[in-house]
């Protein structure tokens, strides 16, 4: 220790700063990294920004915020990330459940600055001004006060989910909201923290009107707190899904096409539309299930306003028209992008947007991104038995860019019913087509799938170098024909032997396991039987030895339970020694009671005797010396 003081002392001016520069770097990082390890961001209300609500997105979570039942994990504890957290997107764990959440703030600060400071102006305040007390003071506001939460204050928030709004929309989320302060009524305030919502992002809105509990694709809806929404955490994102093996790509894509085919039809007779389609925007759990997880892009439109509007051409299928998208620094490639016409499908009653904005932005191999470097779609590299077998190909192109009216409505239909074969194909083709796999010998699958009438490509690939390229090929047909069957029949014979067997020593296995199994339960009830005999001997032994012990050993415990009175009158004296009553007297009154009372009854002294037996032989004490006076 003493040579490294000697050691810090020679250093230069430069080098002991520079040193003592370090220590205090150290010390403010761990020191940093303790805290933040130890402290629960979620229980800070100034993070949690509650003071701004009614501006907020509600207060339902709160109190398993500050109960500390949810905490933050990995990076999502250190507050210097936000920096870089440009979508203010946490990740945390409920303790109670040992379930995944993911905290949204729904917008960047800025974006939240910005949409305060708009709000503070509408009100006639200065910017950063107090907005929950002046929320109200904005002209909508006053006319959400006045007139209550009308379609066209929704309309004016350029949300996505209201750009077709209706009563029966919001009458829909109001009653499914889970932020109301009380459950029986919509107050004032819920409804101007329903607008306030709105402008910033309509995805609590969106989870709330459509759970995942009845069925729709979207992360289950917990609840809000100040400026944060809680909501199950589904998994990893599409992205990382897409060089997995074809057949789980299959599948993904197989659900999302589901997906929209229920957004598109259901039986509620709301039109979900998306506008806004990345693999960024979807996520997959462990099990396989494809979730929506970004809900703030997507448009409502209500079919029953759609039919009582009755505006022209409303009956006729809406097609979207396809968008190459040529990026400005490559005009040959196709990008990522997708074109709607909000006003079509405001006003019509059906639409193919959904199975375009899938097929154009996921599926199809007009799905670049070059900057996440995912080319191709989703599908890509698709083996040859979907291209020949189901024209997959043929069917993503249509449905992204049909040749024909409706095309794209009857291709979506037809490629829903590949993928549903295809997701399950697991590599059949390889026992199907022996021409292209060469499995069909080692599976013996020629006899079953006809393929004898190909006979060159068997032979091919089967017979050619066992029987020495015979000259004659109607002869090597017939030669090969009868060593099939034999060899059919002697596989078949020794199939069924080697089954047989199976089936008798498996029998045999079965029968000697139920054998032992029986004598087992048999020795195990013997066992419990002798046992229960020999607990119930001990049993009644016990009982019995307590039983013959006189109860005036057990004084104690007699006395807890007035086991005295029920038993023997005698036990009566504990009562009367209790009370100091009965000790002046001789041993003969304390066992021989039932002797006293009738001595006092034969002197006509029933009454005063009652009165001493409903006070528990404790009456009087005069009374007593009475009796005795008039007995002597």
């Amino acid at each position: 220790m003493n040579k490294i003081f000697s050691r810090l002392q020679s250093l230069p001016l430069s080098g002991k700063c520079f040193f003592a520069f370090l220590i205090l770097l150290a010390v403010f990082i761990y020191g940093n990294i303790f805290f933040l390890l130890g402290h629960n961001d979620l229980t800070d209300e100034r993070f949690l920004e509650i003071d701004k609500c009614p501006a907020c997105y509600g207060e339902s979570m709160c109190f398993a915020l500050f109960d500390d039942q949810v905490d933050l994990t990995g990076v999502s504890k250190f507050r210097t990330l936000d920096l870089i957290n440009v979508k203010n997107v946490h990740f945390a764990r409920h303790k109670l459940h040992d379930t995944k959440l993911v905290l949204k703030k729904l917008a960047h600060d800025d974006e939240l600055k910005n949409i305060d400071n708009k709000l503070c102006q509408e009100a006639d305040k200065p910017p950063n001004c107090d907005l929950a007390r002046n929320l109200h003071k904005t002209s909508i506001g006053r006319q959400i006060i006045s007139k209550g939460l009308m379609p066209a204050y929704l309309n004016d928030s350029s949300a996505f989910m209201f750009a077709c709004p209706s009563l029966r929309l919001i009458d829909r989320v109001l009653s499914r909201y889970k932020e109301k302060a009380k459950k029986s009524t919509t107050l004032v305030r819920d409804k101007l923290q329903f607008w306030y919502t709105s402008l910033v992002n309509c995805e609590p809105l969106m989870l709330q009107a459509f759970p995942a509990s009845e069925g729709w694709p979207f992360p289950e809806y917990f609840g809000a707190c100040g400026r944060f929404i809680v909501v199950s955490d589904q998994g990893r994102p599409l992205r990382e899904f897409y060089k997995e093996p074809w057949e789980k790509r299959a599948d993904i894509a197989f659900q999302i096409m589901k997906i929209a085919e229920k957004f598109t039809n259901n039986k509620d007779d709301f039109a979900l539309y998306l506008t806004d389609l990345a693999l960024e925007n979807l996520a997959v759990d462990p099990a396989g299930k494809v979730t929506i997880v970004d809900a703030e892009n997507i448009i409502v439109v209500d079919k029953m306003a759609v039919k009582r509007a009755n505006l022209p051409g409303w009956q006729e299928l809406h097609e979207s028209n396809f968008d190459a998208c040529l990026e400005s620094s490559n005009k040959k490639e196709p990008g990522n992008c997708l074109s709607f016409s909000q006003e079509h499908l405001c006003t019509h009653l059906n639409s193919d947007h959904n199975y375009y904005a899938v097929c154009r932005n996921l599926l199809s191999r007009y799905a670049n991104d070059k900057h996440t470097n995912h080319m191709g779609g989703l599908l890509h590299n698709m083996p040859n038995f979907a291209k020949d077998d189901w024209d997959l190909e043929n069917l993503l192109n249509k449905c992204a860019r049909p040749d024909m009216p409706q095309g794209r409505i009857q291709a979506a239909n037809q490629l829903i019913q590949a993928l549903d074969a295809l997701r399950g194909y697991d590599m059949m083709y390889e026992y199907d087509m022996v021409y292209e796999y060469d499995m069909m010998y080692e599976y013996d699958m020629v006899y079953e799938y006809d393929m004898m009438y190909e006979y060159d490509m068997v032979y091919e690939y089967d017979m050619m170098y066992e029987y020495d390229m015979m000259h004659e090929y109607e002869m090597v047909y017939e030669y090969m024909y009868e060593y099939e069957m034999v060899h059919e029949y002697d596989m078949m014979y020794e199939y069924d032997m080697v089954y047989e067997y199976d089936m008798m020593h498996e029998y045999e296995m079965v029968y000697e396991y139920d054998m032992m199994h029986e004598y087992d339960m048999m020795y195990e009830y013997e066992m419990v039987y002798e046992y229960d005999m020999m607990y119930e001997h001990e049993m009644v032994y016990e009982y019995d030895m307590m039983h013959e012990y006189d109860m005036v050993y057990e004084y104690d415990i007699m006395y807890e339970y007035d086991i005295a009175y029920e038993y023997d009158m005698m036990y009566e004296y504990e009562m009367v020694y209790e009370y100091d009553m009965m000790y002046e007297y001789d041993m003969a009154y304390e066992y021989d009671m039932m002797y006293e009372y009738e001595m006092v009854y034969e002197y006509d002294m029933m009454h005063e005797y009652d009165m001493m037996y409903e006070y528990e032989m404790v009456y009087e004490y005069d009374m007593y010396e009475y009796e005795m006076l008039y007995e002597i």
